[in-house]
């Protein structure tokens, strides 16, 4: 029931993260909690295309990564965005709204173990997500068929080693 209200709900609390009042960090953090909670639920794919379409995921990214100055608000803001690559059919669309981007800038910006960790999850699950498509390439690729897949399937490559190189990268610095 609470995933309808989402589309009012999640913007209200944006807003109110945006506030310069001098309790900000205790609004900062009870909104953190509660975007985390409300982005934690199923979301039906019409309800994040929504929230693209009016801006909010934008709106959250640059609150998570820009507005925001305490670690452990950014580290639950950080578990929110994380939550909205679990929708595989959506899951696309949210790595090229630059979620994936601002995970890897916050594990670069936070001193969080946890931060670090979900960044790696998501670039583990992306990684799979790519591996699956490549084997799906692969027919295309040893085919005398012109198929329309045939000229991405090295950029799917390209892709894994990168993501690869970072999941590295990361593991590392833990």
């Amino acid at each position: 029931m609470f995933g309808k209200s989402i589309g009012q709900v999640a913007p209200c609390l944006a807003a109110m993260m945006r506030s310069g009042c001098k309790d900000a960090e205790k609004i900062q953090k009870h909104c953190a909690i509660a975007l985390c909670n409300c982005l934690s639920v199923w979301l039906k794919q019409g309800d994040i295309e929504g929230m693209v379409e009016t801006g909010l995921i934008q709106d959250l990214i640059v609150i998570t990564v820009l507005r925001v100055n305490v670690d452990y608000i950014k580290e639950n803001l950080a578990k929110a965005l994380f939550n909205l690559l679990i929708t595989q059919s959506t899951r696309q669309l949210m790595v090229e709204q630059g979620i994936m981007h601002s995970l890897i800038r916050l594990s670069k910006q936070v001193a969080s173990h946890e931060v670090v960790t979900l960044c790696v999850t998501a670039l583990q699950v992306r990684r799979r997500q790519r591996r699956s498509q490549t084997r799906l390439c692969q027919p295309a690729m040893h085919s005398n068929q012109n198929t329309p897949i045939k000229p991405n399937c090295p950029l799917v490559r390209t892709d894994l080693y990168v993501l690869g190189q970072l999941c590295l990268c990361l593991c590392v610095r833990i």
